[in-house]
């Protein structure tokens, strides 16, 4: 296996700035609802991670029009410092500007996500999808990892609003990474004029409705990732597992995501595809039941295999199947699983139990298995 990407200068310096933006956020974010839990505002922290989550809808629509105007090196560099503004306006503890910091965050992420697709799709050989599109997303889960297990270190010399700021420095220097991109030229794909359109019209395309349910059990797993089980091990273990045990997740998709994409180059998307969700349901009934430090250790791996077999060749699914209108196809189907599967795991929480709130993570995935099997029969 020779793994190439890495060698293409502009592939190296999108991996380290999202890298290092990632080891701040992903630090900052898997701590968010424990921090506020302590404070007695849980659920501020849940209805913040929602309004995030919901205003990349925002961003996915507006996002085509934004990157034709600006370009796509303005794109992620502006789309990106949202991110570094939200974590710093966390230690103010105030609701309004949260609230309003993750809205501006979500709409930021919706940009940055459709330019960095854009990005990869104009500079990725054909053959090579999805090492190209796993390479920046395995130092970006790798930066995760660093920080959210490095926060349990600087709790024992800062304090948590010291920790935030750290945290937020870090990020800047990543974002600051992506000054030193070159600007890509965009080809005729990309309409600001027509790509509304097209991505109304992909919400009743038949390749979307058969793939939004795999995408939608991924998006309702990662929401239990960053809220509900970080809430869980502060509630039953304390705080400071926190990081300990979530790091585990984000490791195992900084190790094995990119190699995974390899893969699915040369044996074919679907398998991992379906593995993925596969060992994700593994890991969700071992929750249910063992709530214990060694499970959850073990319960945070499986997850990270989960969706490092199956993130890098659904990528890669997406640009074999709609080509230079990935966009807008991949736009569509972020809004559809965030409004269906990520936004809900954020506000469920508030309204079911555990059980129940993991045992629909399970049918959601089971579904998502039978419309991929679906999918693959159609069009494969």
């Amino acid at each position: 296996m020779k793994i190439t990407a890495y060698q293409n200068r502009q592939v190296l310096i999108l991996s380290l700035a999202l890298g290092l933006i990632f080891f701040g956020f992903n630090a900052a974010e898997q701590h968010f609802t424990a921090f506020y839990q302590l404070t007695g505002r849980q659920n501020l922290a849940f209805q913040a991670l929602a309004i995030l989550y919901g205003a990349i809808v925002v961003g996915n629509l507006i996002g085509p029009s934004i990157v034709r105007l600006i370009g796509i090196k303005s794109s992620l560099f502006l789309g990106y410092l949202a991110y570094v503004a939200l974590v710093f306006g966390i230690v103010t503890k105030i609701p309004f500007l949260v609230y309003l910091l993750s809205a501006l965050l979500g709409i930021g992420a919706g940009i940055s996500g459709i330019a960095r697709i854009d990005f990869l799709r104009l500079i990725a050989p054909v053959n090579q999808r999805g090492e190209y599109a796993g390479a920046p997303e395995s130092l970006r889960t790798f930066g995760g990892f660093l920080g959210v297990v490095s926060v349990s270190l600087f709790l024992q010399f800062l304090n948590i609003d010291q920790t935030f700021i750290l945290l937020g420095a870090v990020m800047l220097l990543g974002v600051g990474l992506m000054l030193f991109l070159k600007e890509v030229p965009l080809d005729d794909s990309l309409s600001s004029v027509s790509s509304l359109g097209v991505m109304v019209r992909y919400m009743v395309d038949p390749k979307i409705l058969l793939l939004l349910p795999s995408g939608l059990a991924a998006g309702f797993l990662l929401g239990l990732v960053l809220g509900a089980i970080p809430a869980a091990i502060s509630q039953n273990f304390g705080i400071e597992w926190v990081g300990i045990i979530t790091s585990l997740f984000h490791l195992t998709l900084a190790l094995i995501l990119v190699t995974a994409g390899y893969w699915s180059d040369l044996k074919g998307r679907f398998i991992f595809i379906y593995g993925g969700m596969i060992v994700s349901i593994l890991a969700v009934t071992i929750f249910l039941n063992f709530l214990t430090l060694p499970a959850l250790i073990l319960v945070m791996i499986l997850l990270g295999l989960g969706g490092s077999l199956g993130g890098g060749a659904f990528s890669a699914l997406m640009l074999d199947t709609f080509e230079k209108r990935v966009k807008e196809a991949s736009a569509t189907l972020n809004n559809l699983t965030i409004i269906l599967g990520i936004v809900p795991a954020f506000l469920l929480p508030q309204f079911l139990n555990r059980n129940e709130l993991f045992n629909l993570g399970i049918i959601l995935t089971l579904l998502g298995i039978l419309t991929l099997f679906i999918f693959q029969k159609l069009y494969d």
